[in-house]
Formats: C-alpha cells, sequence, structure tokens
C-alpha cells in the first residue's frame, strides 16, 4: 500500500465492475457474511455480522502487520482465482459481535460499544460463541 487512497480510488480497486446494483454501499444487516484481504500477504479472513452496530473498513492483518480492506459485503473478484473462489466457498472464521459487558475493556474499545461499534473475535469450532449455532 502506497500512501492514502481516497474512497474512489477504494471503490475502483475494490469494485472494478463498478459499485454493486444499488450504486452505494450495502446495509448492514445481522447474519451478513463480508471477507476482509491483506492484499500485502494475501491472507484474508470470513467475518459473519452476529450482532447489528457499526464494523470497520480496515482491519490489522494479524499474520503479517499490514492493512486488510472489507469487500463491504460483495462477491470476491474472480481476478483472485483460486483464492476467491475459496472466500466464496469457506464458512466464516470471524464474527463481529456486541459484548455483553463492557468490563475488561480498554477506554478506547468502550468507547467504540457505546458509539454502536462491535468487536471481532474468532467463531470457536463448531458455532458462534453468540447464538450456539454452526455456521
Amino acid at each position: 500500500m502506497t500512501g492514502h487512497e481516497t474512497k474512489a480510488q477504494i471503490e475502483a480497486r475494490l469494485f472494478p465492475d463498478g459499485l454493486p446494483p444499488e450504486g452505494r454501499w450495502p446495509t448492514e444487516r445481522t447474519g451478513m457474511v463480508n471477507v476482509y484481504f491483506c492484499e500485502e500477504g494475501r491472507h484474508w479472513i470470513k467475518v459473519r455480522l452476529s450482532d447489528s452496530g457499526t464494523t470497520p473498513f480496515l482491519l490489522g492483518c494479524r499474520q503479517c502487520d499490514q492493512v486488510m480492506r472489507s469487500f463491504a459485503y460483495t462477491r470476491p473478484p474472480d481476478s483472485l482465482g483460486v483464492m476467491g473462489r475459496q472466500m466464496r466457498e469457506s464458512d466464516p472464521t470471524h464474527e463481529f459481535y456486541r459484548p455483553d459487558t463492557t468490563e475488561g475493556l480498554d477506554q478506547l474499545e468502550r468507547e467504540h460499544v457505546r458509539d454502536g461499534g462491535l468487536l471481532l473475535r474468532e467463531i470457536p469450532a463448531g458455532g458462534s460463541e453468540s447464538d450456539g449455532q454452526g455456521s
């Protein structure tokens, strides 16, 4: 990644065929699934929205300390080849959730949750911590 990209540059790179049909970023709803992709390291995670709230467009890549960008709930592009197909066919590995309590969170996390933000965690083998159901 070189420098800072404008929203138009990010949209052009993530959506080479144009924005989704409605011409805007999709509205987030519980149950939706998104992919975050690290271009530098070619790492990715698939995330389920387990509660309603705000999610980030960018995440820190936990494998290489670079930046992962959201596909904004759109289909990963065919230009990613086999990796794109794996993204589309795999089950979510992480979820955005609203914690039951802010106890144990640092100040920034507490403010984030208070302002409607969700937290990210891995989905344990066999299902979601928040609903106890499999993916």
